[in-house]
């Protein structure tokens, strides 16, 4: 991003997660016994990113999202490396670290960790106003999750895994438009819309 710019967005993901299915639906708490959860097909989480360049080649990402509808949501952040930036051919390469957790709930700890190598080529396509940058990246991650409640006794949880994503951002002068799919056992597509300076 660059010393000191900045960029702060409105985000919306949602996973092929079908909170209908029992295998999901019985996992959860309910106030009767014939209560359902109600966010058919998709489940959806709206949230707020920030990210802010510390130096020409390092960035700071913070972000935090929530369903209204539920009682738990994530918050996370990141660091980002530029590895390559070719300002003549208009590509780049990055490295990124992330952590995110879950809030909420008291009877379950998740945390994931996360690192991600990424891709990027900028398309101009009015001056420097408007451009397009299409991206695709790895990402391998660890997830450990811990039960704290008496109601049962779990085991505690460590999973590794990894998943591909491709996305673009659309540039209007200081506006950002994105959207990003994640390939894994269970996809996530993304959008955000945000301002950058």
């Amino acid at each position: 991003m660059g010393a000191w710019n900045y960029e702060i967005s409105v985000l919306q993901w949602a996973t092929g997660i079908d909170d209908e299915e029992a295998a999901w639906n019985d996992t959860f708490v309910h106030p009767d016994s014939t209560h359902w959860l109600t966010e058919g097909p998709r489940l959806a989480f709206p949230g707020l990113t920030a990210r802010v360049g510390i130096t020409n080649k390092l960035d700071v990402g913070f972000y935090a999202t929530k369903n209204p509808n539920a009682n738990y949501g994530f918050f996370g952040g990141q660091l980002q490396y530029n590895l390559v930036n070719d300002a003549t051919k208009k590509w780049a390469a990055a490295a990124r670290m992330s952590f995110t957790s879950m809030y909420g709930p008291d009877d379950l700890k998740l945390n994931v960790y996360g690192l991600d190598l990424l891709a990027s080529k900028e398309f101009p396509i009015y001056s420097n106003r408007i451009s397009l940058s299409p991206y695709v990246g790895v990402s391998s991650y660890v997830s450990n999750s811990h039960e704290t409640t008496t109601a049962v006794y779990l085991n505690d949880e460590h999973v590794i895994g990894g998943q591909v994503m491709a996305g673009a951002v659309l540039k209007l002068s200081i506006a950002r438009l994105g959207v990003e799919y994640n390939f894994a056992k269970v996809n996530t597509l993304s959008f955000k819309i945000g301002v950058a300076f």
